[in-house]
């Protein structure tokens, strides 16, 4: 191995900046709805998970290798979001080892860097769901096919079809983007090295038949959604602006949406010319899963939100890294990294601000503060959300919502207000903020209102009621 491909000190020490980092976000307490209910779905058996998302949105993987992940290092807040982090440092370790022997150490070192403090992509550095999970397999995807168009080794083409199915298992956006990397290596097979193409045929097979035990509650799930609500917003001119801006910002810089798309515009320009492809295919995966997830939204109805582009994030600074790689003037390139890791680190600096204890994040101090509550009754605009919050945090309290996921739940005590027996003399109820708890349903209760707190995006005063 020459010495420019050799692994650098540099690439241990963010190696182990990384685990620090995501260890210490994995502290964060401040759970919102999707994380309660990946919290809710573990201790269910495999079996029951398959079940649960069949009529979900999101296929099982995750949650499978999540209840193995807790299983080996414990059922545990921190443990889950470690999971996520480890996840991530995995896209670092093989990231930066692979991309340094297979273009060069500045790509690679500058991939680390770059996709460590990636704002879009740190926000989900310790968060209990499937993104850093679905990050890795299609990073691994995209590998493997590049991998598998330099060697045309057995082991990459194997390679290649197992994180494509893990792609697809875990996330159909990560389906979608699997699929765009069978498809772009298929037409580079077909226009330049057809001796593949039997290789592609065979793996495209396997992750077909493989992929045949869930397609069918796929398809069922899909016919659902097209007949029934759901809860994305329609996609418009107004909303595409702000999520790009939301992909390019670092907290606290505004400036950075224009710098950074005006550097990828000249960095696309710069590649063309020098007829690099590696790095524009890999900029067109995320360019191609927008493009179907917005097209589907606005012909059909909308499906697609920003973050599901976050399995992407890893291809999107690789081709930025490679391109940065591509300055010719030092002094050119010190000052874009620069800059770059400056509108980061201000990201970072906001993403820890939220491991910091604060006490109007509702958690286990304001169960407490009800611990005499016979059973929680939610009233809030958004109670789907809340009710799945209160349900982690008082897993052996009943809690009475609107509303509930249906044959999708995995929780235990959350049911239909119109179930609720009446029977409890002490209730913790959840109302909109300075709204009082709706009389008609608590005859007779005198009410003590604990506080206003927060869960992730929502705010909701919490009430104490008592029969005299």
């Amino acid at each position: 191995m020459t010495k420019q491909k050799r692994l650098p000190s540099a690439y241990c020490l963010l190696l182990l900046a990384a685990a620090v980092i995501y260890g210490v976000l994995a502290l964060s307490d401040n759970i919102w709805a999707d994380e309660a209910y990946t919290f809710a779905m573990l201790p269910h058996s495999f079996g029951e998970i398959w079940q649960i998302t069949a009529a979900d949105v999101h296929p099982p993987l995750y949650y499978f290798a999540a209840k193995l992940f807790t299983a080996a290092f414990g059922y545990s807040q921190y443990s889950l979001r470690l999971f996520s982090g480890v996840c991530y440092w995995l896209i670092l370790a093989i990231g930066g080892a692979q991309l340094t022997r297979l273009f060069s150490r500045k790509t690679g070192l500058l991939f680390m860097a770059l996709y460590l403090l990636f704002p879009f992509s740190l926000e989900h550095a310790a968060e209990a769901r499937m993104y850093s999970f679905a990050s890795l397999a299609v990073f691994l995807c995209a590998l493997f096919a590049y991998r598998v168009w330099l060697t045309e080794r057995s082991t990459d083409w194997i390679g290649f079809v197992v994180s494509g199915l893990c792609a697809g298992y875990t996330h159909y956006f990560a389906l979608v983007s699997a699929g765009v990397i069978y498809g772009l290596l298929f037409l580079c097979c077909l226009i330049r090295r057809r001796k593949l193409l039997k290789g592609w045929f065979l793996a495209a097979a396997a992750t077909i038949i493989l992929y045949l035990p869930w397609l069918k509650c796929l398809l069922e799930q899909l016919a659902y959604k097209a007949s029934n609500e759901y809860w994305i917003g329609a996609i418009t001119i107004q909303s595409l602006l702000n999520d790009l801006i939301y992909l390019l910002h670092a907290n606290g810089f505004s400036a950075f949406p224009l710098f950074f798309g005006l550097l990828g515009l000249g960095l696309v320009i710069r590649l063309a010319r020098k007829k690099a492809a590696a790095p524009l295919l890999a900029l067109s995966v995320p360019v191609i899963t927008l493009a179907l997830g917005v097209g589907i939204s606005m012909i059909m109805r909308p499906i697609f939100i920003l973050r599901y582009l976050v399995p992407c994030g890893p291809l999107i600074i690789f081709f930025v890294a490679y391109g940065i790689d591509t300055i010719g003037r030092e002094a050119l390139r010190g000052g874009v990294v620069t800059l770059m890791l400056a509108a980061f680190c201000s990201n970072l600096i906001f993403a820890l601000e939220d491991i910091l204890p604060n006490p109007e994040k509702f958690g286990a101090a304001a169960v407490s503060q009800a611990e005499q509550a016979q059973a929680y009754v939610i009233q809030v605009s958004n109670h789907l959300h809340v009710s799945q919050v209160v349900a982690y945090y008082a897993p052996q309290v009943p809690v009475y919502t609107p509303e509930t996921l249906g044959a999708a739940s995995p929780y235990e005590n959350i049911h239909l207000l119109e179930e609720r027996p009446e029977e409890e003399r002490c209730l913790a109820v959840l109302t909109d903020p300075d709204t009082e708890p709706d009389d008609s349903l608590f005859p007779g209760y005198q009410g003590t209102k604990l506080g206003t707190y927060f869960a992730a995006y929502d705010t909701f005063d919490l009430w104490l009621l008592e029969l005299p």
